[in-house]
């Protein structure tokens, strides 16, 4: 009877064990994923989809090689939902199967495997410079420029997009008009009205239109599940910052997402600060990445933040490193082999002639914060950056003027083509042209 109770209670322990475990497994992040079918191959450059039940947009795919000292590596997301997310497959991975992984915050779930095929060579991307006279197409090789739009007064901010579902260019014209209005309509300085401008330049037909835009409000172009979005900022008395979608055709705003006050996200006072915005916005996990600076009487500083499209909630982030109170400067990121990175420029002293300086670092985009300084460029800026997958480097165009006096009319003016090379850590200046090259679209 004794050796009976025994048996019965080391079967209850051993029942009692496995419940507990069981009770200390956490949830899964989704449910019912499905993944492609193992025979399918995937090249890194393509895409891969997901379906499943509850992705966020904090979501972040992960790829696990068979051995470990390989590492996990992160995948671009492209697309996500709250029932699929597709990711693109990065470069550089090895034939074979992988192991997916979601992780989200510190919590990971193994999703299954999936088929690396052979790497295809990737077409060569075409590059285009959008100047104060017109649209170009750049030779990769000789850097000639090849006009595609005739001469025309453009205004291109560095807020433009390239959709190549449509093969067509997204951009933001803007300029300042003088008019005869009260200063208590505008916090810009009296009598100045900011215009803006949508404009679409499809390649197919190498056609352009514009489409104007509500003023006094800085827009910034960005694409979110392959639509065109616009982030309005306005420069009046109204501080929320809203996302709309926008139809190209006849530049119609239709509301998406009020993210509120700015004021109130940096626990300020709209009355006694402003904001300028220092970057256009970078889609990463399922936030637009931005920067900002923001100004009182007596106190000035220069923050990241993000918009979190799923929380609908502006985030403030940290300080910008080398960002100097009393001068000007920008802000930019971009995205390599899953990694994100920004790219700074201030300048190099108080003088509003001074040089620029650049500086590339590493970008948390979970806790917006910048990281390790990957390369440091002196006496040149570095604006909209255009990183290239498959030469793996950044290319942008640094605009200039030199000699003599607007007034007297003995001034020049031209641009140079700078490239960053992540192989050997290495900026240099490529080409300068004798036109004005506002900034650089990478068609990709």
């Amino acid at each position: 009877m004794k050796k009976l109770l025994l048996v019965l209670s080391l079967g209850l322990a051993v029942l009692t064990g496995c419940n507990d475990k069981g009770a200390n497994t956490p949830p899964p992040l989704i449910t019912d994923p499905v993944l492609p079918p193992v025979t399918e191959e995937f090249s890194p450059g393509e895409t891969v989809t997901i379906t499943g039940s509850g992705f966020t947009a904090s979501d972040e795919i992960w790829l696990r090689m068979p051995t470990k000292a390989d590492g996990d590596i992160q995948a671009t997301i492209v697309k996500q939902t709250p029932t699929e997310i597709t990711f693109t497959v990065p470069q550089g991975l090895p034939e074979g199967e992988c192991t997916l992984v979601l992780k989200r915050g510190g919590t990971e779930m193994v999703l299954g495997k999936v088929a690396i095929g052979e790497s295809v060579p990737a077409a060569a991307a075409r590059l285009y410079g959008l100047g104060d006279h017109g649209v170009y197409e750049i030779d990769r090789q000789t850097y000639a420029l090849t006009p595609i739009l005739g001469d025309a007064d453009f205004d291109f901010s560095s807020s433009n997009v390239y959709d190549a579902s449509k093969n067509t260019i997204y951009s933001i014209e803007w300029y300042e008009e003088y008019e005869n209005i009260p200063d208590t309509e505008s916090k810009l300085s009296s009598g100045i009205v900011v215009k803006s401008w949508l404009g679409t330049l499809d390649l197919n037909t190498n056609t352009f239109n514009r489409v104007p835009l509500k003023d006094d409000i800085d827009y910034f172009a960005c694409l979110i599940d392959g639509s065109l979005h616009l982030l309005a900022v306005p420069l009046t008395d109204d501080d929320h910052i809203r996302l709309y979608s926008v139809d190209p055709a006849t530049g119609t705003q239709t509301e998406v997402i009020d993210f509120g006050s700015w004021a109130t996200a940096f626990g300020v006072s709209s009355d006694t600060y402003d904001i300028a915005v220092y970057s256009t916005p970078c889609l990463v996990s399922g936030r637009l990445l931005m920067a900002f600076s923001l100004y009182g009487a007596d106190s000035h500083e220069n923050r990241f933040a993000a918009f979190d499209l799923n929380a609908k909630t502006m985030i403030p982030g940290n300080t910008i490193p080398f960002g100097s109170d009393d001068t000007e400067g920008n802000v930019c990121f971009f995205e390599r082999q899953g990694e994100t990175y920004t790219a700074v420029v201030s300048q190099n002293g108080t003088s509003i002639d001074s040089p620029f300086n650049t500086h590339f670092l590493t970008f948390d985009p979970e806790n917006l914060a910048a990281g390790e300084t990957v390369y440091t460029l002196d006496n040149a800026g570095c604006f909209d950056p255009q990183y290239d997958p498959v030469t793996d480097r950044i290319y942008w165009a640094d605009y200039w003027e030199q000699s003599g006096t607007e007034a007297s009319g003995d001034y020049t003016t031209g641009t140079d083509l700078y490239t960053f090379d992540f192989a050997t850590r290495k900026a240099e200046k490529s080409f300068t042209w004798d036109e004005m090259i506002w900034t650089l679209v990478l068609a990709r």
